[in-house]
């Protein structure tokens, strides 16, 4: 009998294991909720950069339509833009979506808009945005 208790056991761990990693492997609280915008610069030459912004929709719901505000630091200046409307053109800046792009489907669904700003100095990203009014939380991801 006490070899079958150990048998037991050792099943018990050997099953333990995937339910842990499945367990691990589910989104928890440090999962990203709600609508996100995150910040990307992919190309810098020194007196301006490319740049994005990604929209995802963390929610359980398609979201129908966005709209991102941000200011640019001192010194930087908007200059072309795709993938959105422009509908504040000085600090803060207001990007809509188009007609193309306003469906961003539910459960991490995603779109992009992009933009080219000028600068003089250092470079600094974006301040102070918001997305459908709430912060972007999405933070910022900046090639080195």
């Amino acid at each position: 009998m006490r070899r079958s208790v150990k048998h037991l056991f050792a099943m018990a761990a050997v099953l333990a294991v995937p339910l842990g990693l499945l367990v691990a492997a589910s989104p928890g609280a440090t999962a990203s909720t709600g609508i996100t915008a995150t910040f990307t610069k992919t190309q810098d030459w020194g007196s301006g950069y490319e740049a994005s912004y990604t929209i995802t929709n963390n929610t359980p719901a398609d979201l129908s339509g966005w709209t991102i505000t941000f200011s640019l630091p001192a010194g930087q200046q908007m200059g072309t833009y795709w993938d959105a409307t422009e509908t504040a053109s000085s600090n803060p800046y207001t990007f809509v979506n188009r007609s193309y792009n306003g469906d961003v489907p539910a459960n991490g669904g995603t779109v992009s808009f992009g933009f080219i700003v000028s600068y003089s100095g250092t470079f600094a990203p974006p301040a102070n945005c918001t997305v459908n009014g709430s912060p972007c939380g999405g933070g910022a991801k900046v090639p080195e």
